[in-house]
């Protein structure tokens, strides 16, 4: 993917489409919780460092922070909800909110 216009459109549309196939035949996509073998080392990680056990179903792996904020928010506010927000903050906090129809205060 691309900001703003590729500089030769065909060359990368055709290049991208050929690596998207070139994956998808190799089965290399994974889930959108992330890599099974690395949720699965985060638990394995949890057990040797905390002594703690984790299923590792219940890690998610995110390619941010932002993401990790929508996933959290969604399964911790309802639309409706009020959530209190610090001012100032972290501004994406203000639009994950908004998006999820949850007002601030």
């Amino acid at each position: 993917m691309e900001v703003g216009q590729p500089e030769a459109p065909g060359a990368v549309d055709r290049d991208r489409r050929g690596a998207g196939r070139a994956r998808i035949g190799a089965d290399r996509l994974h889930a959108a919780l992330g890599i099974p073998s690395l949720r699965a080392r985060i638990a394995r990680h949890y057990v040797e460092r905390h002594a703690m056990a984790m299923d590792p179903g219940r890690i998610v792996v995110t390619t941010g922070s932002s993401a990790g904020f929508i996933l959290a928010f969604l399964a911790l506010f309802e639309p409706g909800d009020r959530v209190a927000v610090a001012s100032p903050g972290y501004p994406p906090y203000r639009h994950i909110l908004t998006a999820l129809a949850a007002s601030r205060s």
